[in-house]
């Protein structure tokens, strides 16, 4: 970074953004292995996942798990940062699940799976992110926008997207997952509240055939849709 700005490699033609990697990064992998000009930027706060994520030996945990993030893309083609995205700058608890993979900012309700640890993680709104990029630079590289944003963040995926601001009109396509019933405290992180959210941005919802959770294309970046690669499972 050289004066508060990203630095983006001179190879790169696009950037998709992986919030909540889990322990594995399959999503991560999956673009990176399609896309060799692709810069990936991903978020995980859980301090196990990430351990886990830096690990040359890290291991798959179970066969229906996605591709592991391959160790050689790390600070390379795959940046992490260890932070916890929201609407607002602040230190929040964070929630380790038993089993990993549903750990959250939010604490799960007594019939979802036991709180294994509770840690303090930094959070920050994803707009301060995008304030670094080179904005200024990307269009020489034909990049004028934040291809795909894809987000599992158990119950703060809505904040999140709320946390770009003016920024949210930069990012072409946005996947994001409604989970109100499995957390406390995240009642307005339901499917109704993110539609309103996302029509009332300039953004439709599509069947994608690539992704599990609802996806979202920005009406400004239509032409662009069917050229991005999307992909998000399970």
């Amino acid at each position: 970074m050289k004066q508060g700005v990203i630095d983006i490699p001179d190879w790169t033609r696009r950037i998709k953004l992986d919030v909540g990697m889990s322990y594995n990064g399959p999503m991560s992998q999956a673009w990176l292995t399609a896309e060799p000009d692709l810069l990936v930027f991903g978020f995980e706060p859980d301090p196990t996942s990430l351990a886990s994520l830096l690990n040359p030996n890290n291991t798959k945990r179970l066969p229906g798990h996605g591709d592991l993030l391959e160790h050689r893309h790390l600070n390379h083609r795959a940046f992490v940062i260890p932070v916890a995205l929201g609407s607002k700058t602040s230190e929040v608890d964070f929630y380790i699940t038993e089993g990993g993979g549903c750990s959250s900012i939010y604490k799960p309700k007594e019939n979802f799976r036991p709180v294994m640890q509770t840690v303090k993680v930094p959070l920050f709104p994803l707009c301060d992110f995008f304030d670094l990029l080179p904005w200024a630079d990307l269009p020489r590289r034909n990049i004028d926008c934040i291809e795909y944003l894809k987000i599992d963040a158990q119950g703060n995926d809505l904040e999140i997207v709320k946390g770009l601001g003016d920024h949210i009109f930069k990012v072409a396509c946005i996947t994001l997952e409604s989970e109100s019933s499995t957390y406390h405290q995240c009642d307005g992180n339901n499917i109704s509240a993110i539609i309103d959210y996302m029509v009332n941005h300039d953004f439709v919802m599509v069947k994608h055939p690539n992704t599990d959770d609802p996806t979202f294309i920005n009406k400004r970046f239509g032409h662009l849709a069917e050229k991005i690669y999307i992909y998000q499972r399970g």
